[in-house]
């Protein structure tokens, strides 16, 4: 079995997939849970990652986020309410990625959420 016996967050990419690396994420403190994905932080490095879990034999993706701006904004969704804000939401279409229920956005096929997190827009 794999485990990681210190804080591994400087070793690991910005954008980590793959199921060697979740007994990392299961150690972090849960800050948020956002669309059934989760904002975690580090213990050691107070660093903050927003995980997806492993879905039916899916490979897990964890995303590494900026330090939030203060202690109810995280960077997440301060990249939800930008692209919200310049796009607005579309009311008569939901988000084209499958499995998601949300609205999508205007002049885009696809919600904020799914945007930044299986996309990697920011804008």
């Amino acid at each position: 079995m794999f485990f990681i016996k210190k804080c591994e967050c400087n070793n690991l990419k910005p954008q980590t997939t793959g199921w060697l690396e979740e007994k990392h994420f299961e150690k972090m403190l849960l800050v948020e849970e956002v669309n059934h994905k989760s904002i975690v932080q580090c213990n050691e490095c107070r660093q903050l990652w927003l995980v997806e879990p492993f879905d039916r034999g899916a490979n897990m993706l964890a995303v590494k986020l900026d330090q939030a701006t203060n202690n109810e904004l995280t960077y997440f969704n301060y990249h939800v309410n930008k692209l919200v804000e310049k796009y607005g939401i579309n009311e008569n279409s939901n988000c084209k990625m499958s499995g998601c229920e949300n609205k999508s956005l205007n002049q885009k096929f696809y919600c904020s959420s799914c945007l930044i997190t299986k996309l990697f827009v920011y804008e």
